[in-house]
C-alpha cells in the first residue's frame, strides 16, 4: 500500500469529533485515531458514523452524514476497459491497474447533490471486492480512499 495522507498538525490543533489534541493529520483532516475508527469517511470532514459497527453513536462537533439512512442501495457496475467503479447516479471511483497484480486507487468522485449518502463506500466495498476476487493488492493514491482502507483495517 502507499503512504497515507499525513501532514503535521499545527500546535493547539483539536481533532474535529472529541476536542483531543491531535499530532497529525489524517487525508487533511484533523482527526484523532480513536475517532476516525469508529465513524465512517462518507462525507466532508469524515462527518459519518458507522452504525454496523458495535460502537455506541456519539455526538460529532462537525454534522454527521445520512449513509446509514440512504433508502435502497444504488447500482455499482464495473467497467474494466475504463478503470472504473461506477453508480447509476453518477458516482465514480478511478483506478490504475499496474502489472504487479496491484490496483491504485486514484479518485472518488460523488456528484455534490448525492455526498452523505454513502455512494463512495458503496464504490470503495466494490474494488475491495474486486481486488479480494482477482487475488490484487490494493494502493491508494486518493486522500478518502487512504482513510477508508485505513478505518476498515486494509492499510
Amino acid at each position: 500500500m502507499s503512504s497515507k495522507s499525513v501532514s503535521p498538525s499545527i500546535d493547539g490543533e483539536k481533532c474535529i469529533d472529541c476536542g483531543a489534541p491531535v499530532t497529525e493529520r489524517i487525508g487533511g483532516i484533523a482527526i484523532c485515531e480513536n475517532c476516525l475508527s469508529t465513524r465512517g469517511s462518507c462525507c466532508p470532514e469524515f462527518g459519518a458514523f458507522d452504525l454496523t459497527e458495535d460502537a455506541a453513536p456519539r455526538e460529532y462537533a462537525s454534522s454527521p452524514c445520512s449513509a446509514h439512512l440512504f433508502e435502497e442501495a444504488d447500482t455499482v457496475r464495473h467497467d474494466r476497459t475504463a478503470q472504473r467503479f461506477e453508480t447509476s447516479s453518477g458516482a465514480r471511483l478511478d483506478y490504475r491497474a499496474t502489472a504487479d497484480n496491484t490496483i491504485d486507487i486514484t479518485h472518488t468522485c460523488v456528484p455534490e447533490h448525492l455526498r452523505g449518502k454513502g455512494l463512495a463506500a458503496q464504490l470503495m466495498d466494490a474494488a475491495i471486492d474486486h481486488a479480494k476476487e482477482g487475488n490484487l493488492s490494493l494502493e491508494a493514491s486518493c486522500d478518502y480512499a487512504q482513510a477508508y482502507l485505513k478505518r476498515k483495517g486494509l492499510h
